[in-house]
């Protein structure tokens, strides 16, 4: 059980209980290693008996992240707190590509590819932008297209 430091993510790591009345396991963090500043993040669905994972993602190169869980359940119990010490939760740090050994030894060509890296996203990011921009007009123009037929059509019924 544990955490451990992903590319731009952190992978939280249990093992659940074998309990039937096992409905979720909440997931807490914190960038603070105290379990009093912690948010909960998630209550992924249950796998029992079995090792199980959640991946918080999206976060900051650099980060350190603290974790704790706990089990819900379906009688609305909580279980305790696991790592049970409130200032020492499963703690990880966020990877990034600067932070890699690659980095060390190829370190401008790395700044490079990782400015170009920046711009691909960039690019992709606004692709797909535009490309939802254009399927909100595709779906307008053929509503509008049926609304003229439907209004054609009565106008063709009425006429006759």
């Amino acid at each position: 059980m544990g955490a451990r430091g992903l590319l731009h993510a952190i992978e939280v790591s249990w093992v659940n209980a074998e309990s039937l009345g096992l409905i979720g396991v909440e997931v807490w963090g914190s960038v603070a290693n105290n379990r009093a500043l912690a948010v909960r993040l998630a209550v992924p669905p249950v796998v029992h008996g079995a090792y199980q994972t959640w991946v918080a993602q999206g976060l900051m190169t650099g980060d350190t992240w603290y974790f704790w869980t706990r089990s819900l359940q379906g009688n609305g119990a909580v279980s305790t707190w696991t790592p049970s010490d409130p200032l020492a939760g499963w703690g990880a740090t966020v990877l990034g590509v600067e932070n890699t050994p690659y980095d060390l030894a190829y370190g401008d060509t790395m700044k490079e590819l990782r400015w170009l890296l920046e711009q691909l996203v960039v690019e992709i990011r606004t692709m797909r932008e535009v490309t939802e921009q254009a399927r909100d007009a595709q779906e307008t123009l053929v509503r509008l297209m049926r609304e003229a037929a439907e209004r054609a059509e009565r106008e063709t019924i009425h006429v006759a």
